[in-house]
Formats: structure tokens, C-alpha cells, sequence
């Protein structure tokens, strides 16, 4: 017994010994995996913060490098992101999440690209350098047909074939020099023949900010661009270069040989035209052509207090004075000219129902920026009209999945303002207008039911029309039809 004791006291201090080394061992390795994973959580975590470190938003003004004139709308493009952007009206861009070693490239019409290379420092300018190239003397008079036979030119290639877009559209209204209204969408554009022909949504949202108890409201903004035709005589616009024969060109226009440049090899020719007489009907501008190839690179068009408008008031209100100013940007797809951008700013003076004159100062843009790729749509029937852009925007409800996540071309440098803006002033497809006297719906709302279970409704078929479909569809599921609006 006692051997069998003492043999038992062995083996228990044995077994003691190697569970207490087996702990070491145990507590030895397990510390050597917090190590290890420790280690690896801070390399992890560094490399995050090398990553994170790298992104880099770009804010910067663009100018002309032989002075300081702003350049507005001049294109910024990360050709590793591919993403972009314009710059504002004073110039001012802002790109945010750019990598270090990216390349930038920023682009205006008349000046030659800058191809910079993203570093942890940025850049706070950019100057573009004007195109040069010395062409050969042109000589012209006031009695040369030279200028008007390259405008009338022109005219013969006005037709393309048609093509679709991915589309970003941006307008913004003030009153009193404060913002009112804020547009921001996205849609398929299609283009041809020099312009736009239609705008399909896919995404968009509106933001309305009453000033003194007073709403102005840009209802159909973005239809301007697909209305307007350079080579047509139009009641909605004033009259220009492009939509006259070369006799009535003479006869209500001067062109003047504004100067030349080479870009690309191809001779650019810059004219200037105005009217003869102070004509409030007629736009003057200034146009880019190609000359030998007989191609509009640019055209920009302006006209103060005119008299014809797209403009039409709501209610009492009546338009007193209308300033406009165009610019249609083209790119070359194939050996043909498509809308790269435009531009639309227009001020009106109005005169409200009280006798209170009133100014409103609006800047819209459309930027058509991938040719490559369009978005897929929501199968959604919208419907003509009256205050389109609010009804079919408003139709849908507010996607802040897409507006916060989205890395599509947009104005970055108004990013937050506008999320803030249209955040305190969102409007849907709810009352914005009153009913007027002895009418039945409001003036946005629109035709469908908003999202309820009233959307859908099922409900049981005649018996014979159940056989009917037993025999001539095979399948259960084959026999049903939805059509429901999300």
C-alpha cells in the first residue's frame, strides 16, 4: 500500500509537472500568437493609414497662364478613376479622392491640355497655356464673303448620326443674391445633329427655398437644351449665325476674324459675330470652326433684354427683362461632332403680384460626359407634361444610397453645400402649389400613387378563363401578369 502510495505520489507530481509545463508551453505560444497578431494589426493598421494617407482631394483654381482670368468650365478628369469634373464660373474645382501618382488631365478649348501627376502636396493652381501655331496671314474686308462663306458651310454638315450618353445636369437659382432653387440629376442623353434630342432620367432631386414667402421654380430647365437648334429658326430663341442662308447672314450680320490657332494640326479659325443693328431678336457670340474639316468645335451666344424667350410666368406674375447667354461645347466621336457640354445662364426681372420687381439669376449646365457607357433606367413610365423636370423627378422617392455613394462626373466643389440644401428644402411629390379655383390636382402631383398598398391589387379571373389558360400555358407561373410602377 505504501509503495502503491508513494508510486501514486509520483505519478501525481509527474502529471503536475506536465500540466505546469504544459501551461508554460501553452501560455509561451499563445503569447507568441498575440504578438504575432498584434504585429499584424499594426502593419494592417499602417498600411491603412500609408492607403488612407494617399487619397488626396484636389481643390484648385484654373487661369489663363498669361494672366489671371478664370477659366469656368474648364474639364478635370482622373484617367485612373475615372472620374471628373468642371470647374465653376470662377474657376474653382475641387476632386476628392485621388490617388498619389494619379494623372490628371485639364482640358479648355483654345489651350493646350495639362497632364499633372497627383503628389501628397496638390496643387492650388493650374494655368493653362493659350494654343499657338502661326497660320498663314488672312486678310479680311468688310466686303469679303470669306468669313460669311465658312459660316454658311457649316450648314451642310449639320447632320449625325445619333448617340447616347451618360448625362449630368445642374442648376441653381438665386434671389437676392441668395440660393432659392437647387437642380442636381442625372439622365441618358441623346444626341445628334449638333444638339440634344432627349433626356431619359435616372436619378435626380430638387431642392425649393422660400424667400419672403415667395417660391420661384425652373419647372422645365434641362428641355431648354433639347429646344434649342443652332440651324434652325426657332420662336423660343433668338436668331444666330448658323440658322441664317448666307443672303440674310449679310444683311443682319458682322463677322469679325477674332484670331486663329493650331490644335492638333488643325487650323482653328475664331470668329466674332454681331448684329448690324441693335436687335434684340438676334444672339451675338463667338464661334470656333475647324475650318478645313468644316467642323463647330464652340459656340457661344449671348443677347441682353430679349425679346424672344423660353420664359413663361406663372400666375400674375409678368416678365419684365431677360438676359441670355449660351455656350455649346462639341468633342469628335467617329469624325463627328456631339455636345460635350453646355451652359445656359439667364437673368429675369419680373414684376410679382404685389408690383414688386424682382430679380432671379439662374445657371444651369449639362455635361455629357461618358459616350462610352449609359446608365441602366428604372423602368418607370414618366409622362409629358406641364413642369416635367419637378413632376418626373419628384415621382420617385429620395435615393440617398445613389446620391451618397455615387463617383459620377458632378460640381464637387458645391457637393456639401448642395446635400445641406436640398436636406432643409426637399420637396416631393406633395403640395407645393395650391389648388387653383375649380381644379381638381395639385400642379405637381403626378398620375401614379405614391408607394401604399393601394399599388397593388389582385383579384380572382372566371373560371373559364383559368381552363383557357391551363391549356395554353404549360407552366403555373405563366399565367400570371404584373405590372406594377416602382
Amino acid at each position: 500500500m505504501q509503495s502503491l502510495f508513494i508510486f501514486n505520489t509520483l505519478y501525481k507530481n509527474y502529471t503536475l509537472k506536465r500540466c505546469f509545463l504544459t501551461k508554460v508551453y501553452m501560455r509561451n505560444r499563445l503569447m507568441k500568437t498575440i504578438v504575432l497578431l498584434m504585429t499584424l494589426f499594426q502593419v494592417i493598421c499602417c498600411l491603412g493609414q500609408k492607403e488612407n494617407s494617399s487619397l488626396i482631394d484636389l481643390k484648385a483654381v484654373v487661369l489663363e497662364r498669361n494672366n489671371n482670368n478664370t477659366l469656368a468650365y474648364a474639364n478635370i478628369f482622373n484617367q485612373q478613376k475615372l472620374i471628373g469634373t468642371a470647374t465653376n464660373l470662377e474657376g474653382y474645382f475641387e476632386l476628392p479622392n485621388n490617388q498619389i501618382g494619379d494623372t490628371i488631365v485639364v482640358s479648355y478649348l483654345g489651350y493646350d491640355d495639362k497632364i499633372l501627376v497627383v503628389s501628397i502636396d496638390g496643387f492650388k493652381e493650374i494655368r493653362l497655356t493659350p494654343s499657338a501655331g502661326v497660320l498663314e496671314e488672312v486678310v479680311v474686308t468688310a466686303e469679303s464673303d470669306y468669313l460669311y462663306d465658312m459660316i454658311t458651310k457649316l450648314r451642310r454638315h449639320k447632320k449625325t448620326k445619333s448617340r447616347k450618353a451618360k448625362t449630368y445636369f445642374y442648376l441653381e437659382t438665386l434671389l437676392f443674391d441668395k440660393p432659392i432653387e437647387v437642380i442636381e440629376s442625372y439622365y441618358n442623353g441623346k444626341y445628334s445633329n449638333h444638339g440634344l434630342s432627349e433626356l431619359e432620367l435616372k436619378k435626380g432631386r430638387i431642392g425649393l427655398k422660400p424667400i419672403k414667402n415667395r417660391y420661384f421654380s425652373s419647372t422645365e430647365s434641362s428641355r431648354i437644351f433639347s429646344l434649342h437648334d443652332f440651324f434652325s429658326k426657332n420662336k423660343l430663341f433668338p436668331d444666330n449665325p448658323l440658322a441664317l442662308k448666307k443672303k440674310e447672314l449679310k444683311k443682319n450680320y458682322s463677322l469679325d476674324l477674332s484670331h486663329t490657332y493650331l490644335d492638333e494640326g488643325q487650323k482653328i479659325y475664331v470668329i466674332d459675330f454681331f448684329s448690324k443693328e441693335e436687335n434684340n431678336e438676334l444672339f451675338d457670340g463667338r464661334i470656333w470652326v475647324d475650318r478645313d474639316r468644316n467642323k463647330i468645335l464652340k459656340v457661344k451666344l449671348k443677347v441682353q433684354n430679349s425679346k424672344v424667350h423660353p420664359f413663361v410666368a406663372i400666375g400674375y406674375n409678368t416678365i419684365q427683362y431677360v438676359d441670355m447667354e449660351m455656350t455649346k461645347s462639341f468633342e469628335e466621336i467617329n469624325n463627328s461632332p456631339f455636345i460635350s457640354s453646355i451652359d445656359y445662364n439667364y437673368n429675369v426681372i419680373y414684376r410679382d403680384t404685389s408690383g414688386n420687381e424682382m430679380k432671379a439669376t439662374t445657371r444651369a449646365y449639362l455635361n455629357a460626359y461618358n459616350y462610352k457607357n449609359s446608365f441602366n433606367l428604372p423602368n418607370f413610365e414618366y409622362t409629358r407634361h406641364l413642369h416635367e423636370d419637378y413632376r418626373n423627378i419628384t415621382a420617385a422617392g429620395y435615393d440617398s444610397i445613389f446620391w451618397n455613394g455615387t463617383t459620377e462626373f458632378r460640381f464637387y466643389d458645391r457637393m456639401y453645400e448642395v446635400e445641406n440644401f436640398i436636406k432643409e428644402n426637399y420637396i416631393d411629390n406633395n403640395l407645393l402649389y395650391p389648388k387653383r379655383v375649380g381644379a381638381n390636382k395639385q400642379q405637381l402631383e403626378f398620375p401614379y400613387i405614391l408607394w401604399n398598398e393601394n399599388r397593388f391589387e389582385m383579384a380572382q379571373v372566371s373560371d373559364d378563363i383559368i381552363e383557357n389558360s391551363k391549356r395554353t400555358k404549360a407552366f403555373e407561373s405563366d399565367r400570371y401578369r404584373f405590372n406594377v410602377k416602382l
